[in-house]
């Protein structure tokens, strides 16, 4: 049977090149194809470091506990990075023997220390804390963040922002944060600070940035400030015993009154109608304050507005800045008040009832007549020192009714049409709204009362007993030292 050929293969190592070839045995017939391949040469530390790097398994460093978001801006992240780098050198050291034996690498804190640029005790904190599981951060408040910037000032810094600041409200200097930045980094260029941390120091110290509302004539003439303590002091006895208030005022609206702030688009152009009378709106109409108004009057008593004392009536004027006062005459209003009083009678139910009103020109006028007409009916009359209507609990029924008639009314409303929405809210004023109005003026009276009378409250904590004989002492009255000198006698 004959012979078949057979073929091998030589392999030869490079560097020596051979050619390929067959080779046929004459005696065998064996058919040789030589080949040639390339022996792998010993690799130096670096790439077989680049090796390791690229056989890492990346997904070892991630921590599922690890609650820091990739969202997190990197400045924020850099106990994250460095413990990172150094999970990345231990884990290489301890995967990779061979590669970082007899190398700087087989001491990773080392080598991240001289990587990073820190020191290596901070690394090993780091790692500590990472460890040590940290308690859970609370959301920090206002308050809180206004206290901790006012521990970066000592007290001779202060006094000297309250000196500044007292300063300007004497000398009337409207005073900003950058100018008391100015005069802080002056006086005291030790303190590093910027307009952010000056804010919350301002805060802290109980400075705030609002609305003006201090009238020195008010607080300081003596005549206001002697009528504002009889008020005061008439009103806390009347309490004491149990009287009927019944506060009196009156107001005004005007005809399609609305909302002053509501949505708009800002990318309609307000032109667009000019041009197109089809366009979009950019918005809501504007109300104005002005045309015809009504002016209202009205009774708030304990049980909400005294029913019957809703009036409303056509005004004459139709300028927005014309006092609505003027309307009133002092005959409307001894009419009025001679219809209310069989009213104001039946819902005192036997307690002494007392009228509560300001210093308008036509309750003055009519002060006698009026103040007659009811003690006959054994009604006290008492008045509010002049500029002081946050005494009068009905000021706040006004503001409720206006809001009212601005979130429901429009730019096409008729005076007669916001003329029914007004009687009708003043009739729908419920027993516990009422009730909530008096209760925050007679917490202003309070805190009048407290500042005007400082010696009465400190007494009538020390002496509970004393309370009742100093409330119904009137403190502008010497007649009380007159009688004990007489007694004496």
């Amino acid at each position: 049977m004959p012979s078949t050929p057979r073929k091998v293969i030589l392999i030869r190592a490079k560097p020596v090149p051979v050619a390929n070839c067959e080779i046929q045995t004459e005696s065998k017939g064996i058919e040789m194809e030589e080949k040639a391949v390339q022996v792998p040469k010993e690799k130096n530390n670096l790439e077989l470091f680049a090796d390791a790097v690229l056989d890492f398994d990346w997904s070892t460093l991630e921590d599922p506990n690890d609650k820091i978001s990739r969202k997190t801006p990197i400045e924020n992240r850099g106990l994250f990075i460095a413990n990172r780098i150094s999970k990345f050198f231990s884990k290489l050291a301890d995967e990779f023997p061979e590669v970082v034996k007899n190398s700087p690498l087989a001491r990773p804190e080392v080598v991240t220390s001289k990587f990073l640029g820190v020191a290596t005790r901070s690394l090993k904190r780091a790692k500590k804390a990472e460890k040590t599981p940290r308690a859970p951060r609370h959301p920090i408040s206002r308050q809180e963040s206004y206290e901790a910037a006012l521990m970066r000032f000592d007290l001779p810094a202060r006094n000297f922002v309250r000196e500044l600041m007292a300063k300007s409200f004497e000398e009337e200097i409207n005073i900003t944060i950058n100018h008391v930045l100015e005069k802080v980094r002056e006086m005291r260029p030790d303190l590093d600070i910027g307009r952010t941390t000056l804010y919350k120091v301002l805060k802290g110290m109980g400075y705030s940035y609002k609305k003006k509302d201090y009238d020195p004539e008010i607080f300081e003439r003596p005549d206001l400030k002697a009528w504002r303590r009889r008020f005061l002091q008439e009103m806390r006895e009347r309490r004491s015993k149990g009287h009927f208030f019944v506060f009196l005022d009156e107001t005004w609206a005007f005809k399609g009154m609305t909302k002053a702030r509501g949505w708009t688009c800002r990318n309609v152009d307000k032109w667009d109608k000019c041009r197109d009378l089809n366009a979009p709106a950019p918005g809501p109409r504007a109300g104005k304050n002005k045309g015809k108004r009504i002016i209202i009057m009205a009774m708030l008593t304990e049980e909400g507005v005294l029913p019957g004392s809703e009036r409303a009536f056509m005004s004459g004027h139709k300028e927005p800045l014309a006092d609505y006062h003027r309307e009133m005459t002092s005959e409307v209003f001894e009419t009025y008040v001679d219809d209310m009083i069989p009213a104001i009678l039946q819902a005192a139910n036997g307690r002494t009832p007392v009228i509560v009103m300001d210093n308008a020109s036509y309750h003055s006028r009519v002060s006698i007549k009026v103040d007659a007409m009811c003690a006959e009916h054994n009604i006290d009359v008492v008045r509010l020192p002049p500029y002081h209507c946050c005494y009068n609990p009905i000021e706040l029924t006004w503001s409720q009714l206006k809001h009212a008639l601005c979130s429901e009314g429009t730019t096409h409303d008729d005076i007669e049409t916001v003329r029914t929405r007004a009687l009708d809210y003043l009739k729908g004023v419920q027993p516990d709204l009422a009730k909530k109005w008096i209760k925050h003026c007679e917490k202003e009276e309070e805190e009048a009362f407290e500042a005007e009378f400082p010696l009465h409250v400190v007494q009538s904590m020390l002496f509970p007993p004393l309370a009742h004989i100093l409330q119904n002492q009137n403190p502008l009255d010497d007649s009380s030292e007159d009688s004990n000198e007489s007694d004496l006698d």
